[in-house]
């Protein structure tokens, strides 16, 4: 069995995001794969303005869940994959962390602490946007691999 924990910075809300994403939560464990949903967000990133100091607390939410799982970080200057790549990225590993950043995208040096670095898209979307993204792909994915009709 798969396990995928997705780290997103943000607001732990119970909004039509979280609705959607806890959606393909349900759907995934439908075919045998966990999908956990963490929010983590901190106090200080309110008086946070600049970029770098922003990406540091996001650094220091994110770093103690690098550790004992396959790393993957969602930037926009990662590795663009289709469905079927990402779906074979994923086959034969048991727990995969994947890290959404916030406002101001991953450290470099938190991108290179991952294993891997993926891009939704060149496009630029808020984090709520790409989590459900996210999501939505880990579903069609496991879906390939489980033979499920979903992808198609």
């Amino acid at each position: 069995m798969i396990k995928i924990r997705l780290y997103c910075i943000c607001k732990p809300e119970k909004d039509h995001f979280f609705m959607i994403a806890e959606h393909y939560q349900k759907l995934c464990r439908g075919i045998g794969v966990v999908l956990e949903l963490h929010s983590l967000f901190s106090k200080k990133l309110h008086s946070v303005h600049k970029q770098r100091e922003a990406k540091k607390f996001y650094d220091e939410l994110f770093m103690p869940y690098l550790h004992d799982a396959f790393c993957v970080a969602l930037s926009p200057n990662g590795k663009v994959v289709d469905t079927e790549q990402f779906a074979q990225f994923m086959a034969n590993k048991s727990l995969i962390h994947c890290f959404v950043g916030g406002a101001y995208g991953l450290s470099h040096e938190f991108q290179a602490a991952c294993h891997q670095n993926f891009s939704l898209s060149p496009l630029t979307f808020s984090h709520k946007i790409a989590h459900i993204v996210l999501c939505e792909q880990i579903y069609r994915a496991m879906s390939i691999l489980c033979h499920h009709p979903y992808h198609k």
